[in-house]
């Protein structure tokens, strides 16, 4: 993948946190608030990234975790190795200084990015814990 291609993921990425930054106070207003969001950014997908990456949907788990889950349209042209050291890498450090997810970071929410092939078999998973961010 090319570092451009990378950076627009990353992009997009930002964009769906960014849809979280309204959350008010208290557990279940969050939840609430995270499942509005979640159920219209899923009205938008499926939609592509790029020319090889489309996201598919976001899940809002009970614990206000978020996974994102991807398809990944050529893996003959997917590269493990690159991919963790600048999408993993870009997206863990754009959780952890991006004002953007000031919220993801100050409500501790994980967030897992879930990619599959077209056959639907994952090729790639990582989770962006609070740890990673703090």
């Amino acid at each position: 993948m090319k570092l451009t291609t990378l950076l627009k993921v990353s992009t997009g990425l930002s964009l769906i946190a960014l849809s979280f930054v309204q959350c008010t106070s208290g557990s279940d207003k969050i939840h609430e608030q995270l499942k509005t969001e979640v159920d219209a950014l899923n009205k938008q997908f499926p939609q592509m990234v790029n020319t090889t990456i489309r996201i598919d949907s976001t899940v809002l788990l009970k614990n206000n975790d978020l996974q994102h889950y991807y398809t990944y349209t050529d893996t003959a042209a997917f590269d493990t190795l690159q991919f963790e050291d600048e999408i993993v890498a870009s997206v863990k450090e754009m959780t952890k200084n991006d004002p953007g997810m000031e919220d993801i970071r100050g409500y501790g929410i994980t967030t897992e990015y879930i990619y599959r092939g077209l056959d639907g078999n994952t090729i790639y998973r990582f989770k962006i814990t609070p740890e990673d961010y703090k």
